[in-house]
């Protein structure tokens, strides 16, 4: 017996095709087309209850190709296009390949961050589209180490705290992947990060603290990275890169970091952000290598973390990590 109704993927695939459709269309306004993008964006995102299927969908139909070309054609909704490809590279690794593989899209980021005149909700979202897209595919990393120093100079002049979140994003998701450490080296993030630990102003230290932990692990400072071993020296118990002002020191953001983990692991965000435990993890793995810094995470619980980690089934990556903090602790 034949049946008129259609299956949940007919559903998907046709309200991610029209609004597609809008988009690519000569003969709609821009206020249709901007209202194309908001729906798509709802459809992509991680809060909806089928985003992965609409991703997949507008991955198939080829509608990344699409955005990208209306955001580089039309500036008026270039903001929400943002959010619409933004919103479809979580979780999709081929999206996001697709997205940082965009010679046409990066050179239009370029141009926004480094501009006087552009307004600072399209640049927001031009990095919101290069943070996402870094964090889904490492793959894509390589394409991204010419934007490091124009988005360090655009933190400088950022005025706003949601663009200076998103600067942060970027290098702590490029920081996590060796392959792009001696391009953060080269352009100052270290230096960045600390700043940001130092400063009175920047309320979340466990970000940037994570970030030199990646960077440098238990290195004084003065030889950074041995370019000959990639491996760092020092034993300093107080790591000057992760001391605060005020009479604050490394001990104190080890406190944070282990706390940062111990709420990611249970599902909460810490001080208002969401962190990936297997990345604090890495950055954990990091500090051990400094024989006082690793009492420190002892004496903060690491133990029962690592414990806690390692059932983790459903996250291959934390426990590979927690497994290699482990045999860094125990060796």
């Amino acid at each position: 017996m034949r049946t008129n109704s259609r299956t949940e993927d007919d559903e998907v695939l046709y309200r991610v095709t029209e609004c597609i459709n809008v988009l690519k269309s000569s003969h709609t306004s821009c206020d249709q087309k901007n209202r194309a993008a908001e729906t798509l964006t709802s459809l992509v995102h991680f809060q909806n209850p089928l985003f992965k299927q609409h991703q997949q969908a507008l991955f198939e139909i080829n509608g990344i190709d699409v955005l990208i070309s209306v955001a580089c054609e039309i500036p008026q909704i270039r903001r929400m296009v943002f959010a619409a490809v933004g919103g479809s590279c979580f979780f999709h690794e081929n999206i996001s390949k697709a997205v940082a593989s965009s010679k046409r899209l990066l050179s239009l980021i370029y141009q926004l961050i480094t501009s006087e005149s552009e307004p600072e909700v399209v640049q927001s979202g031009g990095l919101y589209v290069i943070q996402n897209s870094a964090a889904n595919s490492w793959d894509v990393h390589p394409h991204l180490f010419h934007l490091i120093r124009p988005i360090l100079e655009f933190y400088g002049k950022s005025s706003s705290p949601e663009s200076r979140d998103r600067c942060m994003g970027v290098f702590l998701v490029l920081s996590y992947n060796p392959v792009s450490r001696p391009h953060l080296v080269e352009a100052g993030v270290i230096n960045f990060f600390q700043h940001l630990i130092s400063s009175e102003d920047y309320p979340n230290k466990v970000a940037p603290a994570i970030g030199i932990a990646c960077l440098v692990g238990n290195d004084s400072g003065e030889n950074v990275v041995d370019k000959s071993t990639n491996e760092v020296k020092s034993d300093d118990p107080n790591h000057p890169l992760l001391i605060l002002k005020q009479g604050f020191t490394s001990y104190h953001l080890i406190k944070d970091i282990a706390d940062a983990l111990y709420q990611t692991l249970n599902g909460r965000a810490y001080r208002g952000s969401f962190f990936t435990p297997w990345k604090i993890m890495l950055g954990i793995m990091n500090l051990c290598d400094n024989t006082v810094l690793r009492e420190y995470l002892i004496s903060e619980g690491l133990f029962d973390l690592l414990k806690q980690a390692l059932t983790a089934k459903e996250d291959p990556k934390l426990v590979q990590m927690s497994l290699r903090t482990l045999w860094k602790i125990c060796a």
